[in-house]
């Protein structure tokens, strides 16, 4: 197989994926389909010639990726806990749970879906298979930036469908084409950036366990927070009906 081609059909296999996952297939069946395409991915990668460590399977180097991450979620806690005294990042981060929210759900979100369903299965996807393969072909910089492109592109569907039920969103951002447009470009920033820090520390700590652990607690302190003030605002206006 020439140079780059394992590369190709796989971005175009996770492509192809991404939207059908967004389109065909029901929510409650989400974190099983990652992770199998997650399993898929592992085993594409051996067939195209790479080792488990190649994609940074494995527990070597456990200690080192806790102390890494132990310092990292401090600063990640912070930083997210003074967005909240932001109002419209509030109301933005706040707003989602509204339309899906019950305490079964957030449990399920957080101890499921978040650390396995998203977090696990993008984690072995990008920063293991296809960063692997990467790295075989070129500089380790060039593999850190296409990974992490290939990241936040991944996320463009699935943003767009979120986006369209986001009513904080939409009165931040104002007309809809715009609210797209805006929200397309912020999306593949951030979740690329947010790649480039998770190859980093792939390469770093030579394992997936430090960046599925942040990448884990970044999703999950999010989503946690914005269930609290749903389910607070919820006790509220249960209070002011009974008064």
């Amino acid at each position: 197989m020439g140079p780059y081609l394992d590369v190709v059909i796989f971005l175009v296999i996770i492509s192809v994926y991404s939207l059908v996952i967004t389109h065909f297939i029901p929510k409650r069946y989400y974190s099983v389909s990652n992770i199998l395409i997650a399993l898929g991915s592992i085993a594409y990668g051996l067939v195209f010639g790479l080792s488990l460590r190649d994609m940074a399977m494995g527990l070597h180097a456990a200690g080192k990726s806790l102390v890494i991450v132990a310092g990292i979620l401090l600063l990640i806690a912070i930083v997210l806990s003074l967005a909240y005294l932001i109002p419209p990042l509030k109301n933005l981060m706040s707003d989602g749970p509204s339309k899906r929210g019950s305490k079964n759900e957030a449990l399920h979100e957080l101890l499921v879906r978040v650390p396995f369903g998203t977090a696990l299965s993008e984690e072995i996807i990008f920063r293991g298979v296809l960063l692997g393969m990467l790295l075989h072909d070129v500089s380790r910089f060039q593999a850190i930036i296409a990974s992490a492109l290939a990241f936040g592109l991944w996320h463009v569907i699935p943003t767009l469908q979120t986006v369209r039920a986001n009513d904080a969103f939409k009165d931040l951002i104002g007309d809809k084409k715009r609210h797209h447009t805006l929200s397309i470009l912020v999306t593949v920033l951030v979740t690329g950036m947010a790649g480039i820090v998770f190859a980093w520390l792939r390469l770093f700590a030579d394992n997936l366990i430090a960046p599925w652990l942040v990448h884990t607690f970044i999703n999950g302190f999010a989503i946690g927070n914005a269930y609290i003030w749903f389910f607070i605002e919820k006790l509220r206006q249960t209070e002011g009906q009974k008064t």
